[in-house]
This record gives C-alpha cells, sequence and structure tokens, in this order.
C-alpha cells in the first residue's frame, strides 16, 4: 500500500484564515503537487510557482533562476526533498505574491472511507480571484468593493470577476465536491489507487 501524507495549507495574512486540508501521495512529483494544490485553492494558473523546503526553491524549468539558487523540481518527490520539520512553503504568482505554509499533519495516514489517492478533506473559504486583486491588501479590498454596491470601483470588480470566473464573487464559498471531482480526474490519469 502506498504512503499517504495528509496535509494542511493555510494562505498567510488571510483573516479569516483561508486554509485546506488534503491527502496526496508520498511520492507525489513535485510539479503535480503543485497541480493539486491550484486545484485546491482555487487558484486559476498559469503563474510562476516556488517550493521553498528547507533552504531550496523547486520551481519549473524554464523559471529557473540560478542567482536565488533555485532547482528544476522536475525528477523531485516530496517525500525525497521533505524536512523533518514536516513544514515548507509555497509561493504563487509573483504579482500577487501568495505565500501559504504546508504542514505535514500525518506521514502515514489512512482513511478506509476515503477511495481517491489525492482528495481533500475540509477546508474554508474562497481562494482570492488572482485575477481582479493583488496581494493580501488587494483581496481585502475587492472583498469590500464588491460587497458595497456604492463602492467607486464595486461595478469594475464585479465585471472584473464575471468575465473571469463568470457569477459572482462569495468570499465564504468553498465547494469541496467540485474539488474533489477534479481531484478525481487527476486520479485516473495518473493511474492512482485508493490510498
Amino acid at each position: 500500500m502506498a504512503k499517504t501524507y495528509l496535509l494542511k495549507i493555510l494562505l498567510q495574512d488571510t483573516k479569516p484564515q483561508i486554509w485546506r486540508r488534503f491527502i496526496v501521495p508520498a511520492d507525489i512529483a513535485l510539479d503535480t503537487l503543485h497541480s493539486v494544490i491550484r486545484i485546491i485553492m482555487g487558484w486559476s494558473g498559469g503563474c510562476f510557482h516556488l517550493f521553498i523546503i528547507g533552504r531550496k526553491r523547486y520551481t519549473y524549468d524554464f523559471d529557473v533562476d540560478p542567482d536565488f539558487g533555485d532547482i528544476s523540481e522536475e525528477g523531485f518527490t516530496l517525500e525525497s526533498v521533505l524536512p523533518r520539520s514536516g513544514k515548507f512553503k509555497y509561493f504563487y504568482d509573483i504579482t500577487g505574491a501568495w505565500m501559504h505554509d504546508i504542514i505535514v499533519e500525518n506521514k502515514d495516514y489512512t482513511n478506509p472511507d476515503c477511495d481517491q489517492a489525492i482528495f481533500c478533506l475540509e477546508g474554508k473559504y474562497a481562494c482570492p480571484p488572482n485575477d481582479c486583486c493583488i496581494g493580501v491588501g488587494g483581496y481585502e479590498y475587492f472583498c469590500q468593493a464588491i460587497a458595497d454596491p456604492n463602492h467607486e470601483e464595486h461595478e469594475d470588480l464585479v465585471a472584473c470577476y464575471d468575465k473571469y470566473y463568470g457569477g459572482t464573487f462569495d468570499p465564504e464559498q468553498f465547494d469541496i465536491d467540485e474539488i474533489n471531482q477534479i481531484l478525481h480526474k487527476i486520479c485516473i490519469n495518473l493511474s492512482l489507487s485508493k490510498p
């Protein structure tokens, strides 16, 4: 049976705290972990990302910057680079500068009720729409503006969200069923069996 990690990811400096708890195989490739994080958090994708694990920085081949000591994430699994502390960071989108803390809560997780190798167990609050706001301060401003029809940027920011995502934004919305349906497809594509 494959070893499974129980992870918790928290988006730094958000109030209320935006977080997710999820499981992945210990031998998940870092590029696949990046895709999983995008899905569970709700990031739209196409942006720079970086794992900061111990004193090393792992990223896509084409984003590697030797001046900063970057290493290509290709060929590395989470299990192979995980520090003893079981904590590391994930940085998403240079413009938004979204920093996440990731904690390995259990290195040998089992759940007989879970039938997916990659699965989101729980979480709270919507992820900021990275096409409509920049950073935590921008997200707070965005939420205030869309909640107040009299705000000077209300119409523009509501239109921005509708353009990129369709519909209206609810900061409390977190659709775990939709997330797990997408993760199920990843498990099928990667031929991952039940943990």
